[in-house]
């Protein structure tokens, strides 16, 4: 596979096409070297937003143990019930979060350099509340039935 320099000394392949990265190490260099070292940190704050997302689920979740039994004078949770309350919890902490999640793939996936504060306004312009909420039945189906089962088996385990 023989490749020649280009004007700015980028190598072509055969086809006149700058080559592609043909390792994680060689994509890593090449993203420094074109894009400098702060795209290895595009959507970091809003990643960072997403430990929210548990904290939401576990607060909310003990909230509600602890109000249930406190009416039930103390009544042991079916696991039905737990189960439930795993995805009920999940759900709520899922909304909450999702516009994030959203915001973070366009951040990452843009490549424009813009400020999270930027695209997130610019996402607003394009389609108002939906474009934060675009996928979200898929994502939400498979979180809150994860969530569900492991709050579930978790009960039964201790």
């Amino acid at each position: 596979h023989k490749s020649t320099p280009d004007q700015s000394g980028s190598k072509l392949d055969q086809t006149g096409q700058p080559n592609r990265p043909t390792s994680a190490t060689a994509l890593f260099l090449h993203l420094l070297h074109t894009e400098g070292p702060t795209v290895l940190f595009r959507g970091l704050g809003p990643a960072l937003l997403l430990v929210t997302n548990p904290v939401i689920q576990f607060s909310l979740y003990e909230y509600l143990v602890r109000t249930i039994r406190h009416r039930k004078r103390g009544a042991v949770l079916s696991d039905i019930d737990v189960l439930l309350l795993g995805a009920l919890t999940k759900l709520a902490a899922t909304l909450v979060t999702y516009p994030y999640i959203v915001l973070k793939s366009h951040i990452q996936v843009g490549g424009s350099g813009k400020s999270a504060l930027t695209r997130l306004k610019e996402m607003w312009r394009e389609g108002g509340l939906k474009t934060f909420y675009s996928g979200f039945g898929v994502k939400a189906t498979q979180t809150v039935a994860t969530s569900a089962v492991l709050f579930m088996a978790k009960h039964r385990i201790f």
